[in-house]
């Protein structure tokens, strides 16, 4: 049995520190602090009890810690996890044995050596053991006791309930009102709202208000109150806000983000310019997952098509690919421009187009311009219209549902030119 792998947890192979049973070798270890730990920050036990029980747990059940050996300043996080301060050190924790992952333990923390606090500090635990700590996938608990020493006695923990074998953890600054937002369900691409997310208080006395924003311009917006846990459902991808207030009135804001189920990631990165003779190469693979099975449909400006993962530019456009996920049809899409075109040009394709049929207007100009495409029939009437500005490239899709004879006019600031369009 390996309990601890130095070359896999080599990240977190410093001030390894042992709890368990070994009758072998007459080991039974019930209380642990590592040897290079001459301060005493963090101390290990089983049971919530100073008592010393000698079958307190049985043969071949351990638990093994060690840290990463960074810094005890405490920081805040990046982009939607700047709402949380946490130490910079993290540990590791391997969990062996089936009495060893349904036995709680203790662990003591001695605040004198870390950051001052008011409020003290969390026990944040990442389940899955892969380093993440961001804030919604944590597990936050709060001490029991912290002793006139300022030791901070956390119990009761139980490790590895996924029976992934691993735990990380490390501490964070404890705020008096904290709500993590946990992920129940994804919106898919066939069901695009049908995400469903719970907004769970950390910390904080209720009853609570908030609001629900979606931050896309719209006016999806939700309101209510409740005592400590609140599903909000009918959600689509996208960025939103929560407010929340708790009864002393105190304000809790943060941001946080609802992928799509099975998301296939698609950059092709900022617009690019290009010279006469030069080449640009444009990979929609590289952020895709090699063990996904999917296919690529590039289009461009003037009837350009491709269906390979990487195309190369020899000339000025707009750019566009899909990204099909051919196990359920789901379909990623991104777009560039690559500017630098010497002539100002016009293209509707393909021509004629049956009716209820998606057609191309490409726009190529000399430097970044306002747009507008108007879309008429033989007699004057405005079908359709469609502005745009601050681009040099434009790819539009324009869709008629009944036949006949049509004029594309595009309006820029360099004046009007006008294509025709058989509909059929």
């Amino acid at each position: 049995m390996v309990l601890w792998d130095f070359e896999e947890f080599e990240e977190f192979g410093h001030r390894i520190t042992g709890l368990g049973r070994d009758d072998y070798f007459g080991l039974n270890q019930q209380k642990s602090i590592n040897i290079e730990d001459t301060l005493s920050l963090l101390k290990y036990s089983i049971g919530n009890t100073e008592e010393i029980k000698e079958d307190f747990i049985s043969d071949q059940n351990f638990w093994l810690f060690g840290d990463d050996n960074a810094s005890l300043e405490a920081n805040k996080g990046t982009g939607k996890d700047s709402i949380l301060t946490i130490l910079d050190r993290k540990w590791l924790n391997t969990t062996n044995g089936q009495q060893a992952k349904s036995t709680a333990t203790t662990l003591a923390l001695d605040y004198k050596q870390l950051p001052n606090d008011s409020l003290g500090l969390w026990l944040v635990i990442d389940r899955s053991g892969q380093s993440d700590f961001s804030v919604d996938v944590l597990e936050y608990l709060e001490p029991d006791s912290i002793t006139a020493d300022s030791v901070a006695i956390y119990n009761d923990i139980n490790w590895d309930v996924d029976g992934s074998g691993q735990d990380n953890f490390s501490f964070a600054k404890i705020q008096e009102l904290f709500a993590a937002v946990r992920i129940v369900d994804l919106p898919t691409c066939t069901d695009t709202n049908s995400g469903l997310i719970s907004i769970d208080v950390i910390k904080g006395d209720g009853p609570y208000d908030f609001e629900w924003v979606k931050l896309d311009g719209t006016t999806d917006k939700v309101n209510g109150s409740f005592e400590q846990e609140f599903e909000i459902d009918e959600l689509t991808q996208g960025d939103y806000k929560l407010t929340l207030k708790d009864k002393h009135g105190l304000t809790f804001t943060r941001h946080f983000n609802l992928p799509l189920e099975n998301d296939i990631p698609v950059n092709l990165g900022p617009d690019q310019k290009i010279s006469e003779g030069e080449k640009i190469v444009l990979d929609a693979s590289e952020l895709v997952h090699d063990s996904l099975d999917v296919s690529y449909f590039w289009e461009g400006s003037f009837g350009f098509t491709a269906t390979t993962k990487e195309i190369t530019v020899t000339e000025p456009g707009a750019y566009r690919v899909y990204v099909t996920n051919n196990k359920n049809g789901c379909v990623f899409e991104d777009d560039i421009a690559i500017e630098g075109s010497n002539i100002k040009r016009i293209g509707v394709y393909p021509n004629p187009v049956l009716r209820n049929t998606t057609f191309k207007v490409s726009i190529s100009l000399r430097e970044a311009e306002h747009i507008e495409v108007n879309l008429l029939d033989v007699k004057g009437n405005v079908h359709q219209s469609i502005t745009d500005k601050g681009k040099s490239e434009y790819l539009l899709d324009v869709k008629v549902d009944q036949s006949g004879q049509y004029i594309i006019m595009v309006v820029t600031d360099g004046g009007t030119e006008s294509k025709k369009i058989a509909v059929y």
